[in-house]
C-alpha cells in the first residue's frame, strides 16, 4: 500500500526593513511553495523586521518561525547575505539541500561579500541569464546553476488605462538616482508640464498606479542590476518604457522593439523620452504591443512551474 509523503519543510529567512524588489521576489518563491502539495514553506524574520502593509508576509505574521533552526528543515532557501545566518545556529547537515536565489550580478564581484558565498555548496537559481553568465565566469560555483527568469503577477497589475486617459505625460522613477531624476524633470518640463519625478519610496500599490497613469515611464536603475522588475511592470500596464542598460534587463528590454534603451546620460535619456512621447500612433502601438507580449512571457505562473520542477527533483540534483 502506498502512502503520501508529508510535505517537505523549506526554511526561508528575511530581514525585512523596507519593501524592495528583492523581498518581493523571495515572497513569490515562498508563495510558489505554499501553493504546492509537496512543500511547506516557513520563514524566520530578524528582530529588526518591520511589519506593515509593505511586508508581503503581514497576514502570516503569527505563522512565522519563532526560532532560526536550519538543522530542522528539509531544505533551506537562501538569498542575499542569508549565508551569514548559518553561522548563528547549529550548522545544518550536509544532506539538507540549500537553494540559493541569486538576484544580482554583484554576486560575481570579488569585492562584494556575496561573492565569497559562491564556494558554498548550493543549488543556485539566477533571475536572469546575465546573472548566470557572470557567475559562470567566476569559475568558483559549487553546485548546479539554473536560470529562472523573473516573473510578475499580472493579476496584481492595475487594469491598463487607455493612452488618452493617462494624466501624466512622463513619469521618472528615480528612487535609485534622485539627482538625475530631478535634472531630467527640469529638462523635460520644457516639452510638457505633465512631468512627475519620484525620488522617495511609495507603497507598492501607489507605485503601480503611478505607472498606470503615465504615458512614458523613465526608469533609473542602478548601473548594474540582476533583472530590474519595475521596467517589466511598466510594460505590463501599457506605459512606454525608457530604461538604460543595467546588464540584468538585457534579457527582456529590447531597444526599439518593446522599449527605448538610451545610454545612461542626461542627454541620451532626454532624447529617448522626447522620441517616445512624440511617436505616431502606429509606431507607439507597435512598441506597446511588444512590451505587453514581453510581460506575458514573464508570467508568475511560468516562473512557478520552472521553480517547482527544480524543487521536485531536488533530491537527485543535490
Amino acid at each position: 500500500m502506498a502512502f503520501n509523503q508529508p510535505p517537505k519543510k523549506v526554511l526561508f529567512h528575511r530581514n525585512f526593513r523596507r519593501f524592495s524588489g528583492g523581498h518581493l521576489k523571495v515572497w513569490h518563491y515562498y508563495s510558489h511553495l505554499k501553493g504546492s502539495n509537496d512543500f511547506t514553506p516557513a520563514c524566520y524574520f530578524s528582530e529588526e523586521s518591520i511589519w506593515n502593509e509593505d511586508n508581503p508576509w503581514l497576514a502570516l505574521k503569527e505563522q512565522r518561525e519563532k526560532i532560526w533552526s536550519p538543522q530542522n528543515a528539509d531544505a533551506l532557501f537562501l538569498a542575499g547575505k542569508d549565508w551569514m545566518l548559518l553561522k548563528k545556529a547549529a550548522p545544518p547537515s550536509r544532506r539538507i539541500p540549500v537553494v540559493n536565489l541569486i538576484q544580482h550580478v554583484r554576486h560575481a564581484d570579488p569585492a562584494d561579500i556575496r561573492s565569497s558565498f559562491l564556494s558554498n555548496r548550493a543549488v543556485r537559481i539566477c533571475v536572469s541569464e546575465q546573472v548566470a553568465q557572470c557567475l559562470r565566469e567566476t569559475r568558483r560555483i559549487n553546485g548546479p546553476l539554473f536560470t529562472v527568469s523573473n516573473g510578475i503577477d499580472l493579476d496584481e497589475m492595475p487594469i491598463s488605462n487607455e493612452w488618452t486617459q493617462r494624466s501624466t505625460d512622463i513619469l521618472i522613477a528615480g528612487l535609485k538616482n534622485p539627482v538625475l531624476a530631478m535634472e531630467l524633470a527640469e529638462r523635460l518640463r520644457e516639452m510638457t508640464s505633465a512631468v512627475e519625478a519620484l525620488s522617495t519610496h511609495l507603497p507598492r500599490w501607489q507605485f503601480l498606479e503611478k505607472l498606470n497613469q503615465s504615458k512614458v515611464v523613465i526608469l533609473l536603475p542602478n548601473k548594474t542590476e540582476g533583472f530590474f522588475l519595475p521596467a517589466l511592470e511598466a510594460m505590463a500596464v501599457g506605459a512606454m518604457v525608457v530604461c538604460p542598460d543595467c546588464i540584468g534587463n538585457r534579457s527582456f528590454c529590447i531597444d526599439g522593439i518593446n522599449c527605448f534603451m538610451p545610454d545612461y546620460t542626461l542627454l541620451d535619456i532626454v532624447q529617448a523620452a522626447v522620441k517616445s512621447f512624440s511617436l505616431i500612433a502606429s509606431d507607439r502601438q507597435r512598441l506597446l504591443t511588444g512590451s505587453w507580449q514581453t510581460a506575458l512571457q514573464h508570467s508568475l505562473f511560468r516562473e512557478k512551474n520552472e521553480f517547482l520542477a527544480i524543487m521536485k527533483n531536488l533530491g537527485n540534483i543535490w
